[in-house]
């Protein structure tokens, strides 16, 4: 679902800016790539964001696990054969 809306909101982004290009006197082609190129702007700003987001929260820790969390997470005895 967030795939799609990420998408829609891209095209949507270079469709107005193509438009934005054709009312300005651009022709139709040069301003399908304006669009272009605004769309993969944003979408490389997004991603590089999210990478550094990813990184950022890895180094600080926030994903491991406290010393409370792992004491009362003890594992089963496995089933031994003929039980």
């Amino acid at each position: 679902m967030a795939g799609a809306a990420g998408t829609a909101l891209l095209v949507a982004l270079m469709a107005g800016r193509a438009a934005q290009q054709v009312a300005a006197g651009v022709a139709a082609p040069q301003a399908q790539v304006a669009g272009l190129h605004l769309a993969f702007l944003v979408a490389a700003g997004v991603g590089v964001l999210a990478v550094g987001l990813a990184l950022g929260l890895r180094s600080s820790g926030a994903a491991h696990p406290t010393a409370t969390d792992t004491a009362t997470d003890e594992a089963a005895p496995l089933a031994q054969p003929g039980d």
